[in-house]
């Protein structure tokens, strides 16, 4: 873009004259046409930018503190998608990209190194040093030191609680879900033969298919004697 002007303005046809006239025009905001050709102007148009992203969260009731230096929070999209009284504290990357359902609600709290990229948050939702992409969480939800990426949109139910939570294997993980559904089954099975929950495993499992359990085999034991009824798209961890 910033070579267009001398391109444009030394263009001529075959006889010498000039293609294209070029004049200069006044415009109220310099920053608008701010552009850069070394990495300190790099960062001088980044500030620019993102100075303004913090003046338009200002405006809609965000708080943003941390660090700004290293922080990115698109420009075009995402700072309007940002719900009122969310506190935006650390530093974040975030672009939620043109969706209008890829959202921020109102009075959540990003907290330390954390990677938003088209997702969605409901209201009243933590998420601290963790990494979402493709997910959707639903009001009250607690995300800390996870990555929950996908190749598919991942929804993550009302009030759910993930640490330590990590869907970066996705793909490689889904040829085991059907056994791992099995073994729940039947491990819910036997603790209702033994008398340690009063229902049956299909009550615990209702709902749930192959494709939306993501269940760490090893933690199985600890599900079935905490008596834990799933739901489509919970995450469990170990903790």
């Amino acid at each position: 873009m910033t070579d267009a002007v001398s391109i444009l303005s030394n263009a001529v046809d075959c006889s010498g004259n000039h293609l294209f006239k070029v004049i200069a025009v006044e415009v109220e905001d310099a920053d608008q046409v701010l552009a850069f050709n070394t990495p300190e102007e790099l960062l001088a148009t980044k500030e620019s930018l993102q100075s303004r992203v913090r003046k338009i969260l200002n405006q809609r009731g965000v708080t943003q503190m941390g660090d700004f230096e290293n922080s990115w929070i698109d420009d075009v999209d995402s700072v309007w998608k940002i719900g009122h009284g969310t506190v935006i504290l650390g530093t974040v990357f975030i672009d939620l990209g043109p969706n209008p359902r890829m959202k921020i609600g109102r009075n959540c709290h990003i907290l330390g190194e954390v990677r938003i990229v088209h997702s969605a948050l409901g209201e009243d939702c933590t998420v601290e040093n963790s990494r979402l992409e493709n997910v959707v969480a639903g009001d009250n939800v607690v995300i800390r030191n996870s990555i929950l990426t996908a190749d598919r949109l991942t929804v993550i139910p009302p009030g759910v609680e993930v640490l330590h939570g990590d869907l970066s294997g996705l793909k490689s993980i889904r040829a085991q879900q059907r056994q791992v559904l099995r073994e729940l089954r039947a491990m819910y099975a036997e603790a209702f033969r033994k008398g340690q929950i009063e229902t049956d495993a299909d009550y615990y499992t209702q709902g749930v298919d192959e494709t939306n359990v993501y269940v760490d085999s090893d933690i199985l034991g600890k599900i079935v004697s905490s008596a834990t009824k799933l739901q489509p798209g919970d995450i469990l961890t170990d903790r």
